[in-house]
């Protein structure tokens, strides 16, 4: 079994307590699996497509979403989606 270790923080508030939502991450840039002695950890080899491919899946999922709040159209989304 291989689990990559990581922590999603959700803060909802600005300095102002104004309404501010955003996430804060903390990953291991590796994958950890059991081994006879305790943990190892292999370090993810990653290239500049594999990082283009998450950047533009989450692009994407975030302009859905945007739409879906009402806070972008679907016009404005399809032009920001080439950015």
């Amino acid at each position: 079994i291989s689990e990559v270790p990581a922590h999603t923080f959700l803060y909802r508030f600005g300095l102002t307590l104004n309404v501010h939502t955003h996430l804060y991450m903390c990953l291991i840039d590796g994958v950890m699996t059991q081994g006879p002695t305790g943990l190892v950890c292999y370090q993810v080899q990653l290239d500049d497509a594999d990082i283009q491919r998450v950047r533009k899946a989450i692009r994407k999922q975030v302009l859905r979403l945007l739409v879906r709040c009402g806070l972008l159209t679907p016009g404005a989304a399809d032009q920001t989606v080439s950015w």
